[in-house]
């Protein structure tokens, strides 16, 4: 034993070496087996639900994007999400994006699908709304389908809030993700939408979480230019920036912010809109499919309908005008763990500080990146009910800058509308935080269950041009 230790003592340098090459693989193979255990129990669940006898198989639409996460999507979905598909006896298609702002064109022309399922980022869910809530039928289309999100990419944060008992590992995430899937447990979700005031309707924007424009988003979004630094980059890219020219950071933001606490919707029907037509039958109308997904029963003709536009009618508050380094705007979506009840369908806003030295820009930069948290003592203007703002022109040359929307990058061009859009689409989540709810149709309020039952129509994905996006 003393030869031992006076060789170890010796070669100090090459025991500390191999020591520590040892302890990560120990701890890399016990992680690997904890995972491959955790497979192993998920697999055995899906096998077991796809030996039960369907009328017609499950279907569903994948939207990959393989280029997330430095391109180990592809693999993280075959790996872990998948298999737990297939064993479950779902007819999966794939669709793989070649680029940026595909996931939009594809959800304008999907149809017919059971679910629909990002795997990807929250840039890729991001974009799939937007093409969603586009569409021409986006009213109707939203209530009829059930968005899921696999976490493949490299920020999943909505993923991580809606299966945060889970986010502690990501095979654990994605997997758990799928198997919301496989047990039917969804919720609505509110969206918030960004409008340009100075672009038509085709235009606007949607997302699930926050808006954000100002330095410490600007400084978040070039932290990679510093990975040099390892894990210090997020601490050295707030220090170098700090002196960083204007054209890069906003730091003067200015503009006339108003916000609505209220919104009433009034009916409006043109002339030509008011004669009734008849609606037939036909097996892809919303009521059809809700009946048959959430209830199981089946329902004869459609009852006669008509044409309706709403208008809008908001009493504004004005704010004083705003100069400063940051604006940020969130749902009740922004948070680490939702709370299985519905929301109260109202927007936040925060406007940061006129201005801050060096060390408090640099401390509380470096507290959000490492605890995702920020300090309220500096936000004086605090808005925290609201369903729309409307921020004019933010800077006097607003060429080049750029806003997030769900952490993703977006040039900004104009005075923006922000509004919130209760319970506009329904996605999957965990056990925790699923709730029964209450949607509208044409015939009233209706009280939908989550039953753990698919719709038994044959009805499943399609595609107009598919061979131009597979």
């Amino acid at each position: 034993m003393k030869k031992v230790f006076g060789i170890l003592r010796n070669n100090w340098k090459k025991s500390i070496f191999f020591g520590s090459v040892g302890a990560y693989g120990v701890k890399f193979g016990l992680r690997k087996k904890e995972e491959n255990d955790l497979m192993k129990v998920r697999c055995q669940e899906a096998s077991l639900m796809g030996q039960i006898t369907k009328e017609s198989p499950t279907r569903i639409t994948v939207i990959l994007n393989p280029a997330a996460d430095s391109g180990k999507a592809r693999s993280k979905y075959e790996d872990y999400c998948a298999p737990l598909l297939h064993l479950a006896g779902v007819k999966v298609s794939v669709i793989r994006t070649e680029g940026m702002g595909q996931a939009k064109e594809i959800m304008k022309i999907m149809s017919d699908a059971d679910a629909v399922l990002i795997a990807g980022g929250d840039g890729t869910l991001m974009e799939t709304i937007t093409g969603l809530l586009r569409r021409k039928d986006a009213n109707s289309y939203a209530k009829s389908i059930v968005l899921g999100v696999l976490p493949v990419g490299k920020d999943n944060k909505m993923a991580k809030t809606l299966f945060h008992d889970h986010s502690g590992n990501d095979v654990d995430l994605m997997s758990s993700a799928t198997m919301s899937v496989l047990n039917k447990l969804f919720r609505p979700m509110d969206v918030i939408e960004i409008a340009n005031m100075d672009e038509e309707d085709e235009k606007k924007l949607y997302g699930l979480r926050s808006f954000h424009i100002g330095a410490f988003r600007d400084v978040h979004e070039r932290k990679e230019k510093f990975w040099l630094f390892g894990s210090l980059k997020n601490l050295f890219a707030y220090v170098f920036s700090y002196s960083t020219s204007q054209k890069e950071i906003n730091w003067d933001l200015n503009g006339v912010i108003q916000y609505s606490e209220t919104e009433e919707l009034v009916k409006e029907v043109s002339n030509f809109k008011q004669k009734k037509t008849e609606v037939a039958e036909s097996p892809k109308s919303t009521a059809r499919w809700l009946l048959s997904f959430f209830t199981g029963s089946s329902i004869g003709k459609a009852s006669e309908t008509r044409e309706i536009t709403f208008k809008r009618i908001r009493q504004w508050i004005l704010l004083p005008v705003y100069q400063g380094l940051e604006l940020f705007v969130s749902t009740e979506n922004e948070v680490d763990k939702l709370e299985a009840k519905e929301t109260n369908h109202m927007l936040k806003l925060r406007l940061g500080p006129k201005s801050l030295n060096f060390l408090d820009f640099v401390h509380e930069g470096w507290s959000r990146e490492k605890n995702n948290s920020y300090t309220e003592d500096l936000y004086s203007n605090y808005v925290t009910k609201a369903v729309t703002f409307n921020a004019g022109k933010m800077k006097r040359d607003d060429s080049g800058v750029k806003f997030s929307l769900d952490n993703e990058s977006i040039e900004l061009r104009g005075g923006l509308e922000i509004s919130i859009l209760p319970n506009k689409v329904l996605m999957f989540c965990s056990k925790n935080n699923h709730f029964d709810y209450v949607i509208d149709n044409d015939n009233g309020k209706t009280k939908i269950m989550n039953k753990k039952k698919w719709m038994q129509s044959s009805m499943g994905p399609s595609l107009s041009s598919p061979s131009k996006l597979i």
